[in-house]
């Protein structure tokens, strides 16, 4: 189950599959960023029940908001350029286990991410840290922060969201 760490970039609580070199992503001229529950998937965990039930969900069981995996397509076509990969990055508070189901789950939608920020939860977990578990602004801040830097000085981002 630790296996994600030797794929991943690891700061603090801010985990990233990055899925393209450095060189791809410094000559994006413009880079979207998603948020990915509730916003592209159709998430529902306010309780210790629902939450479980979503992270046992296997990828094609996933559901999408309705139309935003023809409406991402759809931006990925009006780009019109060859890369298997496009400057898109989504990001979400679940925990970095849940990586390759929600890579699935993009590859069933045929869309194939820059890279995919996590938040690192299970560190959260001892009693002086209980508090970050559902504070979400800071870790996507962080998350947005670190990108930026991977990212060239002109590039323009276009970020969906719901908080």
């Amino acid at each position: 189950m630790a296996d994600w760490r030797k794929r991943a970039r690891i700061s603090g609580d801010v985990v990233l599959f990055d899925y393209v070199t450095s060189n791809l992503e410094k000559n994006a001229s413009h880079v979207y960023v998603w948020d990915i529950d509730k916003t592209y998937l159709d998430t529902h965990f306010e309780t210790l029940k629902e939450l479980w039930r979503t992270a046992i969900e296997k990828a094609f069981q996933k559901r999408n908001v309705p139309g935003t995996g023809s409406h991402v397509r759809a931006i990925i076509k009006s780009r019109g350029e060859e890369s298997v990969h496009f400057p898109l990055y989504f990001v979400s508070a679940s925990p970095p286990q849940m990586e390759k189901k929600i890579k699935a789950k993009l590859e069933i939608d045929s869309v194939n991410p820059y890279g995919i920020f996590f938040k690192d939860n299970l560190k959260n977990l001892k009693p002086i840290r209980l508090w970050r578990l559902n504070k979400q602004v800071g870790f996507k801040l962080q998350a947005l922060l670190e990108l930026r830097l991977r990212l060239s000085d002109g590039v323009k981002q276009i970020l969906w969201g719901d908080d």
